[in-house]
């Protein structure tokens, strides 16, 4: 698996501080060995003991398996959302998108039909009169409802004849198997279309037609398909002893050229060569304007007739024309990726015009300045074309070249770009951009086999759900690593100041062995086990204005204050674990009256009670350090995941397993500290009143929002996409 950028960025990070604890672990054991010197005693085996006790609290836990274990589960839930990763590593792809290409059947939510147009009693209705007359209908009752259909007036501006086609429509698509391709304009003929089933049936519900009990008084007897030889399916209904209703639906002209009658205002009519020729051309217009155009027709007979005997006996009905709009969820999710600071860029297969006309109405572009063609992206020299492309947003036809070039040319301008492929033509613009991604259903085989990611469902919304959610995972995986590490580094300086009260003040060292192992165990092995398990805000959250992405694709993992994030917080954890060690025994008895690496490793390595006895003054003091170390660690866990905009009890409900965890680590400390076997083998003892230091110092990192001071802003050194 290759190398991410928050991987690259850790293992640095992680490195500095191995090479810090070796450094400090050689300072400390040359100063000891100095004070040994001047005494002219040396004790070697202290010394190395010393060392390996620095190098053992230096160790960070793993943290390169921490982030991909977040990245893994994360892009898990990226699969509830419509989007199945190739690898879990493409997260930190996704969650660095600025800039994001598809074409108009990408950036579509849902695929639905609408009817643009009816034609029946010779009498063309636009889609907005029809949805407007049904609007009309939505109060009524259903006996009120069934008397307005009837009483439609002949000669208004709904046909008397129109409720009876979108009924025999829906019985023509009643069985729903192998539904007929509609003829459709050039431009549109190679994209897969939804089917009008689910259309009709619902125009049908708002008639006042129940299918199911259709179908219960015409009980279907026999079903044809459509195929190659018959462009429409055929369905064959009893309507009586001995009487079958047969109805065709299928592409407009083929029905038509199947009938040998019409049926206008009632009345059943020769289909003659004008009213023909008048039916061809408005079916010609209808396709001019990328509409999908069914017929339909019926036939009464006494058998059960085939579609092969149906030659010039059904009676044309009509014919209905649907299209794709963009409907408004679709313009409502491109509104609020926009509003994240997410660029789109339209790569349509449409003509120039056509173009235009939907990006404005998506709201990509408010004129026509922001839309190129083909012909232009052929005019623009290699020296201008960053010029130009940073004022298109929509592109019209553009071949594979251009395609490439411009996701290159936007690449050069620092945007991380995603690409949304849908054929061979985008294939090589997949391969340059920083991530790509296709649509399970509609797109080649091919492009699938090349993208870093499929989408199941839900369209340009599960790009949407999955870039905000990504973003923030990213983040909560930042944050989890700076406190992990803080939590390693705080050790370190834990035994670092120890060694300098031994010499200033000749205090013991504040941890032994098992207890560094202790307390590793608990703060930075078990919440592991809470990591990439906390709450998406993004998921939920309107207010996405706090996840825009950063503009450029290189931006930094982890903050460039994240050092003096990690060392402060360290500090600050190491300092309120020490302050009571000092008071507690800076006057004790028994502290040694000497100095000496022996003294200051005393006891340091036992393991219950081998050895010298352990003082209990000092064994309550350690306590006091391992236990304050333990809960302040926890503390500020919070803190360090939260966000500027939420509460301290938002984020800490916001990962329900991590308070688990912690409470898990809080139950096994105490059980060490009551139970005297462990406690003694771990070198501890009870506590008592010294909980009120313990509890204090918890309590106040609990509360200092020392995250929030240092990194109050966690993108503040990016320039924001505008």
């Amino acid at each position: 698996m290759a190398s991410t950028h928050a991987e690259n960025e850790t293992q640095d990070l992680n490195t500095i501080i191995k090479i810090g604890g070796i450094v400090v672990a050689a300072i400390a054991v040359t100063v000891s060995w100095w004070f040994e010197y001047q005494n002219r005693v040396t004790d070697w085996q202290s010394l190395i003991l010393l060392g390996l006790l620095f190098a053992l609290a230096s160790a960070p836990s793993n943290v390169i398996g921490l982030l991909r274990l977040s990245f893994s589960k994360h892009a898990q839930k990226l699969r509830e959302k419509g989007i199945t990763l190739r690898n879990s590593s493409s997260l930190e792809k996704l969650s660095r998108i600025t800039l994001f290409c598809a074409n108009e059947n990408g950036l579509a939510t849902t695929r639905a039909l609408t009817i643009s147009s009816l034609f029946v009693d010779e009498q063309l209705v636009d889609g907005n009169t029809w949805r407007t007359w049904l609007d009309s209908l939505k109060d009524l009752s259903a006996t009120e409802r069934q008397k307005a259909v009837a009483a439609i007036p002949q000669g208004g501006k709904i046909p008397q004849g129109a409720p009876h086609l979108v009924f025999t429509a829906g019985l023509g698509t009643s069985d729903g198997r192998n539904m007929p391709k509609a003829a459709t304009s050039e431009a549109g003929s190679n994209e897969t279309a939804p089917s009008p089933k689910a259309t009709i049936q619902k125009n049908m519900e708002r008639l006042g037609y129940q299918l199911d009990s259709v179908k219960a008084k015409l009980p279907l007897v026999d079903a044809y398909p459509s195929t190659r030889n018959y462009g429409y399916q055929m369905q064959v209904f009893e309507s009586a002893p001995e009487d079958y209703l047969n109805v065709i639906f299928g592409d407009a002209q083929t029905v038509l050229d199947t009938c040998g009658s019409v049926l206008v205002n009632g009345e059943i009519t020769s289909l003659s060569d004008d009213k023909y020729e008048m039916y061809h051309e408005i079916i010609g217009y209808l396709l001019s304007t990328k509409s999908q155009v069914y017929g339909v027709a019926f036939h009464s007979s006494d058998v059960i007739l085939k579609p092969q005997e149906m030659e010039d006996n059904p009676i044309f009905l009509g014919f209905m024309s649907f299209s794709i709009s963009n409907d408004e969820e679709t313009k409502t999710v491109l509104k609020s990726s926009l509003d994240t600071g997410l660029k789109i860029i339209l790569i349509s297969e449409g003509k120039e015009q056509e173009t235009v006309d939907l990006a404005k109405d998506l709201g990509l572009v408010h004129n026509r300045k922001a839309v190129a063609s083909r012909e232009e992206l052929d005019a623009v020299s290699r020296e201008q074309i960053d010029n130009e492309t940073a004022k298109w947003f929509a592109y019209s036809q553009p071949t594979w070249e251009q395609r490439r070039n411009i996701v290159l040319s936007l690449k050069r301008q620092g945007h991380a770009v995603g690409f949304l492929g849908q054929n061979s033509a985008d294939l090589r613009a997949m391969n340059v951009a920083d991530i790509a991604l296709a649509n399970s259903t509609h797109a080649s085989h091919a492009v699938q086999a090349t993208a870093d990611g499929l989408i199941s469902n839900k369209g340009f919304q599960a790009v949407r759900d999955a870039l905000l959610h990504a973003r923030e995972a990213y983040h909560n995986a930042a944050g989890f690593l700076r406190w992990n590490l803080s939590c390693t580094l705080s050790l370190l300086c834990t035994l670092a100041i120890g060694t300098v009260l031994h010499y200033l003040y000749k205090m013991p060292m504040p941890l032994t062995l098992t207890q560094i192992i202790w307390v590793q165990f608990l703060t930075t092995l078990l919440p592991s086990l809470g990591i990439g398990a906390e709450q998406i805000f993004a998921d939920a959250d309107n207010s996405d204005w706090h996840h825009r992405p950063t503009l450029f694709s290189r931006a930094r993992f982890l903050s460039r204050t994240t050092g003096v994030d990690i060392i402060c917080r360290a500090l600050t954890i190491s300092l309120m674990a020490l302050i009571p060690f000092f008071f507690m025994l800076w006057r004790s008895p028994a502290l040694s009256d000497t100095l000496g690496v022996s003294i200051l490793m005393r006891e340091a390595l036992s393991v219950g009670n081998a050895g010298t006895p352990i003082s209990p003054d000092i064994a309550v003091a350690r306590t006091v350090v391992c236990t304050t170390l333990i809960l302040t660690h926890l503390a500020t866990c919070w803190q360090a995941l939260r966000y500027p905009w939420e509460s301290l009890f938002q984020r800490i409900f916001a990962n329900f397993r991590l308070i688990v965890v912690s409470l898990v680590i809080i139950v096994l400390h105490l059980t060490t500290l009551y139970i005297e076997p462990v406690s003694q083998f771990l070198g501890m003892a009870p506590l008592k009143w010294e909980w009120q230091w313990t509890l204090l110092f918890s309590l106040t990192l609990f509360l200092l929002p020392l995250n929030l001071a240092i990194n109050s802003r966690p993108d503040n050194d990016y320039t924001q996409n505008p």
